[in-house]
């Protein structure tokens, strides 16, 4: 559960920044701005909302477990591969960016 939260925060907190730089660029009115923002995060947490009870309905039974098992196993190899190519990542960014100064 915590894997498919993690994807559904990072997916949207991107676009969340962006929105919140292009409203400061408009200069709209206080109320305006601010009914922007709670229509936004309606949507930004409705998505969480509904994973969470989607897994409260779903849990104990047999789908919920056997993918719970199959998390466990695996997440031992992902979690580690992830960090791994995101710590290249930067770097070679980080490198690449010193070298062309």
């Amino acid at each position: 559960m915590g894997a498919a939260f993690c994807a559904v925060e990072l997916t949207s907190a991107l676009p969340y920044f962006g929105f919140l730089t292009l409203l400061t660029g408009y200069h709209f009115a206080f109320p305006l701005v601010f009914l922007f923002i709670l229509v936004y995060d309606l949507m930004y947490v409705l998505p969480l909302i509904l994973l969470y009870l989607g897994y409260n309905r779903l849990q104990g039974t047999r789908v919920i477990q056997k993918l719970e098992n199959l998390l466990g196993k695996i997440s031992a190899y992902i979690v580690p591969g992830a960090i791994v190519l995101i710590g290249a990542l930067l770097g070679y960014y980080g490198g690449m960016s010193l070298i062309a100064g």
